[in-house]
């Protein structure tokens, strides 16, 4: 059994890798065992997808470089990745974590999963105090907070949001630093809200994290969700760098 400290911020908790655990494949071959933990190397692998960076950079806390891209890449040639997503939803559903929405008329019966993901809120329509929708974002490998989607409007959940968002206005170097998105979204970017057409937006600091519910209907060319998200609650456990990066999806 491991019994490496968890010490570093992002890591595994005991919980999660309590969770985990059982799900993984047994060893390759008995013999020898590694001088790394999998709880070590699959730590590696987590920080390299947050970090973007390339594996010779994987901290050596984590194991050998080579070792840690060798698990990554071994279980993602036979599918364990795939497999243990699967199971962790499985867990998920059964946790309740995992909606299903069930649309019946005369002629057909569809099936729509929703799940809950995280996401960061880069803009609000309406203004801060009282948030009309929110307009998510996630960061992409070179570090640029990518548009995503947009929540339904928050109701009075935005009274008790606003207090958490500040307005967009960075310097660097003695100049400002233009926010990521355009003002207004544009059109093609706000097509799943009701109108097609500029959105104007009030931008934030993209430092808070919220819990949302989706949909499957993501549409993979453009990184955007088709329908509207809802949000359920911030996640003031998680900074943005817990949050899933916007190639990943």
């Amino acid at each position: 059994m491991d019994t490496l400290a968890v010490t570093r911020r992002h890591d595994l908790t005991d919980a999660q890798w309590d969770r985990l655990e059982p799900l993984l494949p047994a060893p390759r071959r008995p013999g020898r065992p590694s001088l790394w933990s999998r709880r070590q190397l699959i730590d590696g692998i987590r920080w390299r997808v947050r970090a973007g960076t390339p594996w010779r950079d994987v901290p050596d806390c984590y194991g050998s470089w080579s070792a840690v891209y060798a698990l990554f890449r071994r279980w993602q040639r036979d599918g364990t990745w795939a497999r243990l997503l699967r199971m962790l939803q499985a867990i998920a559903d059964a946790d309740g974590r995992v909606v299903w929405d069930v649309s019946v008329d005369s002629t057909t019966a569809q099936v729509r999963t929703r799940s809950t993901v995280e996401a960061i809120v880069g803009g609000v329509t309406g203004s801060l105090s009282a948030p009309g929708s929110l307009l998510l974002g996630r960061y992409n490998e070179r570090g640029r907070l990518r548009y995503v989607g947009a929540a339904h409007p928050v109701g009075q959940a935005g009274v008790e949001l606003g207090p958490a968002l500040e307005r967009y206005v960075a310097q660097r170097h003695g100049g400002a630093v233009p926010h990521p998105w355009p003002q207004p979204l544009p059109a093609a970017w706000s097509g799943q809200l009701a109108h097609r057409r500029p959105l104007p937006y009030v931008a934030v600091r993209p430092t808070v994290v919220v819990e949302i519910e989706v949909d499957t209907a993501f549409d993979e060319p453009v990184g955007r969700w088709r329908h509207r998200v809802r949000f359920v609650r911030v996640r003031a456990d998680l900074s943005v760098y817990d949050v899933r990066r916007a190639a990943e999806f």
